[in-house]
């Protein structure tokens, strides 16, 4: 009697849910997040309702049009079970040919209505048509109008494996956008769209009316690297769609110490090389690389030579070990004739020669040293096979 009962409640609640989407295609803009938002109350108490029903019984009968949540189709079948057969009862089987609503598609219809609220209180429209897979352009909105903590909600209730993946490397790819103040001359009309500053506070496009505070700038920039804290675990090469983004938009932009450091941090040893998980040394050395950074390209393959090099006599053994260490060497030998093009093409000439001499002298002593560390393994392993011959031949 009781589980009729709440199954009876969330059925009304969501009946009267269903009712107010309809009225809110009717209603003007101004009432529109009202209704959302008593919209969202019903499914809220829908849910609760069918929480209180054990998991075999908790669904409520479909309502033709009144459902508006993302399902490829409304299947005919029984409620599902979580207990086996000696739970499965006459009442259940007949309803096996009926549709049903159950928790996941109710869930499913709360997070995109949150979304669409989230987006009135912005007076952006959006409704989902409940006929298809939720799109992504959805997610664009939220994005648009700083709905983050929306959009990764509804990404993380939709999207899984490289689905996932996929939306997170779109979104942060936008997010990073929205911190190139630079990326404004390219949307703007005109002939003269370039940067300039005109203050210490404000950034200005010529031939534009739109002027970017800087304080938005700054906050652009903690909200980046909020997320991406967040986010990373689930995507480790999202430091990488960051950078590239923001170097491919700015080939000069500077890259904030936080997000370096994301790269550098992910080694468990930096006297083991470049190598990394998957946003590691080795990748931000390339990225410098890809986009003409190359001072600090060439300073950072330095570090990583010198803390190699400098390693603990403790430690001493993990730096002779086989296979060990490694280095980028193929995209190192990139960056020498990049800068070998540059001063034969008298560019830059008196930089370029500095740093090809500082990556001259980083890899000649990194070689010396890898070349002693092979002549020790060597000798290390003649001597110990001459012992061994010694005690084999006494034990004869």
């Amino acid at each position: 009697m009781h589980r009729h009962n709440w199954r009876r409640a969330a059925s009304y609640i969501y009946q009267y849910s269903a009712r107010l989407r309809t009225e809110a295609i009717l209603k003007d803009s101004q009432h529109v997040s009202l209704m959302l938002h008593e919209r969202l109350s019903g499914l809220s108490a829908a849910i609760n309702a069918l929480h209180l029903v054990h998991p075999a019984y908790a669904w409520i009968e479909h309502l033709g049009e009144a459902s508006s949540f993302p399902s490829d189709s409304y299947q005919s079948k029984k409620a599902k079970k979580t207990v086996k057969d000696q739970l499965a009862g006459n009442e259940i089987q007949a309803q096996r040919l009926q549709f049903y609503i159950d928790i996941e598609k109710l869930q499913n219809e709360f997070v995109l209505t949150s979304a669409e609220y989230w987006l009135s209180l912005s007076n952006v429209k959006w409704t989902f048509s409940g006929k298809d897979k939720v799109p992504s352009d959805v997610i664009d909105l939220l994005v648009q109008t700083n709905s983050y903590e929306m959009a990764f909600t509804v990404i993380l209730q939709f999207w899984k494996g490289s689905g996932l993946k996929r939306e997170l490397e779109r979104v942060f790819s936008a997010m990073s956008l929205k911190c190139c103040p630079n990326k404004l001359g390219s949307t703007s009309t005109g002939t003269n769209v370039i940067m300039l500053t005109s203050s210490r506070d404000a950034m200005v496009v010529r031939g534009s009316s739109d002027v970017v505070p800087a304080s938005q700038l700054s906050s652009q920039w903690e909200t980046l690297e909020h997320y991406l804290e967040t986010y990373k675990s689930l995507h480790t090469g999202l430091p990488i769609i960051v950078a590239e983004t923001l170097l491919r938009t700015d080939p000069q932009i500077e890259l904030p110490l936080w997000l370096v450091l994301m790269f550098k941090d992910n080694q468990k040893n930096r006297t083991w090389g470049m190598a990394g998980q998957e946003s590691n040394p080795a990748s931000l050395f390339q990225l410098y690389v890809d986009y003409g950074r190359y001072p600090e390209a060439t300073n950072l393959f330095l570090e990583y030579v010198e803390a190699f090099a400098s390693v603990r006599p403790s430690n001493l053994i993990n730096r002779k070990r086989p296979f060990a260490v490694w280095f980028p060497y193929t995209t190192v030998e990139r960056l020498w004739c990049q800068l070998e093009e540059l001063i034969n093409a008298k560019c830059n000439v008196d930089q370029c020669d500095k740093l090809k001499r500082l990556l001259h002298g980083g890899l000649l002593n990194h070689l010396k040293l890898l070349k002693v560390d092979s002549d020790d393994v060597l000798s290390s392993a003649a001597y110990h096979w001459e012992n061994r011959k010694v005690v084999l031949g006494g034990a004869l």
